[in-house]
């Protein structure tokens, strides 16, 4: 594959991502679990979801990771730096708000409240996928004990999972 040749595979999966992201908000607005005041700002965060996928430094990367079943150390390194940029480059990572100090330090910041909303929404979507609504719990499981995550942080979190995970799926 060329680099940023289109992949329709690719573009499938990315379709069908946003649209399991929306629908995971939608559940988190039905129950609410969202704060009214956030829920345009949220809406508008979501209707953009990902977006960088498309970008030149994520989209080839990204289709030969996920399109090739022997992974070279090249492609490997290329899907490493494209991972790398997807997270410096959307707020919803936590990744995104860790601070590497120049001492080594490495400190995890508090994620504003739209972006942990968006994060959820981005784990429960493949809950929402697979039409299993406790795999966010499993998913949370041992991230949680991640120190990448701020303690406040972790304190919105936890309860919406919770919540979700109790859901009955139709």
């Amino acid at each position: 594959m060329k680099e940023y040749e289109r992949n329709n595979k690719y573009d499938s999966y990315i379709k069908d991502h946003k649209e399991n992201v929306s629908k995971a908000f939608n559940v988190l607005i039905e129950n609410n679990l969202v704060e009214t005041s956030y829920i345009n700002k949220i809406q508008e965060l979501i209707n953009n979801h990902d977006l960088s996928k498309y970008s030149k430094k994520e989209y080839s990367q990204y289709a030969i990771y996920f399109n090739t079943k022997e992974k070279t150390d090249q492609i490997k390194k290329d899907f490493d730096y494209a991972w790398l940029h997807h997270q410096i480059n959307n707020p919803h990572h936590y990744q995104y708000w860790i601070l590497n100090k120049d001492d080594g330090e490495v400190k995890a910041l508090d994620m504003p409240y739209e972006y942990i909303i968006e994060m959820v929404c981005d784990w429960f979507s493949f809950s929402v996928k697979k039409g299993d609504y406790t795999e966010i719990g499993k998913f949370y499981k041992d991230l949680k004990k991640s120190p990448n995550i701020s303690q406040n942080t972790k304190k919105i979190i936890e309860p919406i999972i919770e919540t979700l995970i109790k859901l009955k799926q139709e």
